[in-house]
């Protein structure tokens, strides 16, 4: 997995198979996520 920050927001990709596009999330949403997974939540 890859992530681009972009302003305001965050691109996700799968580094093994690049061809499928990227996902956008709100930074926002992204930060949420990130604290989820940190505090094993998801």
């Amino acid at each position: 997995m890859e992530v681009a920050d972009a302003p305001g927001a965050s691109a996700v990709r799968d580094s093994k198979n690049r061809q499928i596009g990227v996902i956008q999330f709100p930074s926002a949403e992204w930060i949420h996520f990130l604290g989820a997974v940190k505090a094993d939540q998801t």
